[in-house]
């Protein structure tokens, strides 16, 4: 954990076309990079105890904790240490001439900023063989205490410490300090080691029992703000529960307008406070927070990783995001320029939906792993490591990760004994960034109303008429204008979009059809259906079912037979037990027509129903599959349509599409999520892109994919409509490990201007929404950002290009603008791709431009 204004190792670079930076409302995915899985070789092994903290000092590393022994790597031979020790960073050996032996937990070691010596914090009342209560400075030469800094008598231990502006703070669980009274959160001059007035805000209370405390803290890397974790409840008599800040930017620490109530929901009552860790970015711009609790449900603070931003403000702040373990603690976090890295003794990520087991989403991580830090979902970094209790402390440098734990293996199961240094040859990955306009913004699906003369009938049994791109509409079959396929004296009933539908369904069917039912409550006479159909033609007779009332969700509550033509197709039929309730399906039979087609149902259990009836014929050859075409597009003009290679693709089958560093990702109607290369013409193999799948399956998200009409990716979120719903939704999405955010989150919701359940296909540039509508219309809205996620502007909306306005017709099904490997787009509009790498070592940056 950083503790001072110095930024290690850190590189972004940021990538746009037309621009050196994306639009200010865009937030983009920088570059980066993430330490290997592989330990270092040569660290020393701590042979008992914990090591709660871990800090370097030139080529000094120390560790503080709750240790007795320890040997180097090279040797058998076991070292008395006493709960500190100093090693040489290259070499591994540990320091045979540093040996304080504190008689009591080191909880932190800090640098004291001359390359000399260190502030030590914890339980101790001596050390190198000196008096001192709770904290001391140290020479890293000879252990031997520094006389001149003396805090006097610190009342209770200290459980964190920070040097930052010439300040040294101090918190845990004291009350006085030095004589004085100062409950859990102090500062100290650090040359004499006496409390000063900066801090004299008073933390109180607690959140179960146990001692008010201060647990955990760490201050921005300008120094202007401090949080702090722990047991206490109230910052100067105002609820600040678990969680403060301080505005430390003045001559004194000051309550700063930053507050949150998302603590404040109690865990389990094993815990005194179920906080564990709170860490800044290198930037400062965002904090997280880890915490342990036991599982509390998917909306809870208990057993998760939360971010904040530092500038919010208000009496109850939420997090930007949270990521959920299931049950399992994450105790240490470490923010660093390209990731968010957490340890403890989790067994999953990304697993909001289930205590100690795997739910639906969940990621295997064995106690660490490494999150993006635009949206918490874990990267594919996986090095693994004996749990134990968890990881205490990291410490990042251009060197790699330090992580200070309680167990002894990890990357691979290496053995390292309670520490490890993780080398910094990880992985790379490009920025992420939303696609931009000018482009090429491509349309999946047909052009216009495309015939299909093999289909002889449509017909959606209770509801309205739905239009569709290729073949016949959907015919309306009302109670107030009965058609003369069915008799009468049949009921309707309608419900909102149907949850999902299953692999029967064919792509192009409407989902819509399963929002009603024509239901049949009279046996004399059972539902009957009829179709011209001249004599001798062979079809297929396909008929759609949902079971939509809660009233029959239940298998065996709802039973019926189904005849074609005399001949009993569906016997003692459970639409329920088959596919499950709220859910659409298909049966599809093969026929030769004898001049007229007869479907009954017949009642067994409660009543027969049907949502939508279709009859092909087999003989004919059906309309071609989806098309995919391009069109140059600016902000304020649209280009002429140009047919592009369908490649592989089944283009009929995909309901959203969009392309992030010259990738193609495409969600089908079978609920399958893939992506390829894809270079404006040629297609590479699709690629199933399942990150959230590996331990358990995703249906909820396959729901989801199947039942799209619209999608677009910006700033790590995936946005997304469905079909008959009114809202429009976003799960968080990592393009580097392929991980689909377990909960489905609602962006927006009966906004002016924009009717969800009315998209055909959306694309955004991360400053405006664009979607087409079953007019033909492209209409657009501004599109602005929020900690939490995008939405569109009320009252902005236009009709940006259609039939009636420049007489292009938007048709498709779904859209996409195209981005390189590079993150640029294409068209003859586009700039020259510009890019800036900006690099920083220890107190140097470097810029470097093209």
């Amino acid at each position: 954990m950083r503790r001072f204004h110095l930024v290690l190792a850190v590189s972004a670079t940021i990538l746009a076309a037309g621009a050196l930076a994306a639009p200010a409302t865009a937030v983009p995915s920088p570059a980066g990079s993430l330490v290997s899985e592989v330990a270092a070789s040569g660290t020393p092994h701590v042979l008992d105890g914990r090591v709660l903290s871990v800090t370097q000092v030139g080529n000094t590393m120390l560790l503080g904790g709750t240790f007795s022994s320890a040997r180097n790597d090279s040797s058998q031979t076991t070292l008395a240490r006493a709960n500190l020790l100093a090693f040489n960073a290259q070499t591994g050996q540990i320091s045979t001439s540093f040996v304080p032996s504190p008689n009591g937990a080191v909880q932190k070691v800090v640098d004291a900023g001359d390359g000399q010596t260190v502030y030590v914090a914890g339980n101790f009342t001596s050390i190198g063989g000196v008096a001192r209560s709770r904290v001391a400075r140290v020479r890293i030469s000879d252990g031997a205490v520094v006389s001149t800094f003396n805090a006097g008598t610190v009342t209770g231990q200290i459980r964190d410490m920070a040097l930052v502006d010439g300040r040294l703070w101090i918190g845990g669980a004291f009350t006085h300090v030095g004589g004085g009274a100062q409950r859990a959160l102090a500062t100290l001059d650090p040359t004499t080691g006496a409390r000063t007035s900066f801090m004299t805000r008073d933390v109180a209370g607690n959140h179960n029992d146990g001692s008010t405390q201060v647990l955990k803290f760490d201050l921005a890397p300008d120094g202007d703000r401090l949080v702090a974790v722990g047991n206490f409840d109230t910052l100067d008599g105002i609820v600040n529960h678990q969680l403060l800040m301080l505005d430390t930017s003045g001559t004194s620490a000051v309550p700063s307008t930053f507050r949150t109530g998302f603590y404040l929901q109690a865990c389990s009552q094993s815990f005194d406070s179920y906080m564990r860790d709170v860490d800044f970015s290198p930037a400062g711009d965002f904090f997280v927070v880890s915490t342990t609790g036991a599982y509390g449900g998917s909306n809870g603070p208990c057993d998760t990783t939360a971010r904040f931003e530092t500038a919010a403000s208000g009496a109850d702040v939420q997090p930007s995001w949270v990521n959920y373990t299931g049950g399992d603690t994450t105790y240490g976090v470490e923010v660093t320029g390209s990731a968010v890295y957490v340890g403890g003794h989790f067994r999953w990520q990304n697993n909001a939906f289930r205590g100690d087991a795997a739910g639906q989403g969940a990621v295997a991580r064995e106690g660490i792993a490494a999150l993006d830090p635009l949206n918490g979902l874990p990267y594919s970094w996986n090095p693994g490591r004996t749990k134990g209790v968890g990881v205490f402390d990291f410490l990042h440098t251009a060197d790699g990760l330090w992580v200070a734990s309680d167990t002894d293996r990890i990357g691979n199961w290496q053995l390292k004994s309670r520490i490890a240094r993780l080398r910094p040859d990880g992985t790379s990955f490009p920025a992420v960034t939303t696609p931009q306009l000018p482009n090429d913004v491509y349309s999946v699906g047909n052009a216009g109303n495309v015939p299909d003369p093999s289909v002889l009938y449509r017909v959606n049994a209770a509801g309205p008429q739905i239009d569709v791109p290729v073949g016949p509409a959907w015919a309306s079959d009302t109670a107030l204008s009965p058609s003369l396929r069915h008799n009468g004296g049949q009921n309707r009933a309608g419900y909102a979009a149907v949850g999902s539908v299953d692999a029967t369904v064919a792509a192009g069917t409407p989902s819509a059809i399963f929002d009603d039912e024509l239901w049949d409550s009279d046996t004399a006479p059972e539902q009957e259906w009829d179709f011209p159909v001249a004599s001798g033609t062979p079809i297929k007779v396909r008929l759609f079912f949902a079971n939509r009332c809660d009233c029959t969700a239940t298998p065996g509550q709802r039973r019926f037979h189904v005849d074609v033509d005399g001949t009993r197709v569906l016997n003692d039929f459970d639409v329920t037990a088959a596919v499950g309730h709220n859910r659409g399906t298909m049966r599809e039979f093969a026929i030769t027509s004898d001049g007229n087609v007869d479907i009954d149902l017949f009642h067994l259990v409660e009543n027969p129903m049907i949502s939508g009836l279709e009859i092909v014929r087999t003989d004919v050859p059906g309309a071609a599959p989806g098309v995919i075409t391009k069109r140059p597009m600016t902000t304020s003009t649209v280009g002429t349509a140009q047919e592009v290679p369908a490649g592989s693709v089944d283009w009929s089958t995909v309901r959203g599409a969009f392309m992030l560093n010259g990738s193609l990702y495409l969600a089908n109607s079978d609920g399958s999520f893939v992506r390829r290369s894809f270079d404006g013409t040629a297609y590479g193999p699709a690629e199933a892109v399942d990150g959230s799948e590996q331990v358990v399956p995703f249906t909820d998200w396959r729901d989801d994919v199947a039942a799209m009409t619209g999608l677009f990716y910006d700033s790590g979120r995936l946005y997304f409509t469905r079909s008959g719903s009114s809202q429009l939704f976003y799960r968080y999405f990592t393009a580097e490990s392929g991980v689909v955010g377990a909960k489905r989150l609602v962006a927006a919701a009966n906004v002016a201007g924009i009717d969800f359940a009315q998209v055909r296909g959306m694309f955004g540039t991360g400053t405006t929404l664009y979607w087409a509508t079953a007019d033909g219309n492209l209409r657009a809205m501004d599109w602005a950002h929020g900690a939490q996620a995008g939405a569109p502007v009320a009252g902005t909306a236009s009709v940006v290009s259609g039939p009636g306005a420049d007489g292009v017709n938007w048709s498709g099904r779904a859209y996409f603008l195209f981005q390189d490997a590079q993150g640029g787009g294409s068209g003859p509009n586009q700039a020259p791709h510009a890019s800036f790498t900006v690099s920083c070592s220890d107190l140097t940056c470097s810029f470097d431009a093209s």
